[in-house]
């Protein structure tokens, strides 16, 4: 069983493909017969209320929000600091919100798992 990252953050629909093109770009080449592997979920609705002393993107200080938002989730190879880059060199910068929320879970994958092979760099 391989270890890895199970990584997920939920995106506004409209910026979904700036976010995957993002964190493409930081992702390492690896050795297996895939790459960019993502699974994201239908359209679904993401709720805040930002708070004074906030900088929404969308929305009004004080005022209850909806919008349009898809889960995102890929795998990594259990290493913390190609976790550390795709987060902060991957989704942040590509991250619509101030303060995306972003979790990460530990998880073990059974038989044959092509594209989470450790990176060649």
């Amino acid at each position: 069983m391989e270890k890895a990252y199970r990584v997920t953050v939920f995106v506004p629909s409209g910026q979904l493909e700036e976010v995957l093109a993002s964190i493409t770009s930081v992702l390492p080449e690896n050795d297996s017969r895939y790459s960019e592997g993502f699974w994201w979920s239908s359209p679904g609705t993401e709720q805040f209320r930002p708070l004074k002393g906030s900088n929404p993107t969308s929305g009004s200080v004080g005022e209850l929000s909806r919008i349009d938002s898809i889960e995102l989730k890929f795998l990594l190879p259990r290493n913390n600091e190609l976790l550390n880059q795709v987060i902060e060199e991957g989704i942040r910068p590509a991250h619509p919100w101030e303060a995306p929320v972003i979790t990460v879970d530990k998880c073990r994958l059974a038989g044959n798992s092509p594209g989470l092979k450790e990176s060649k760099n």
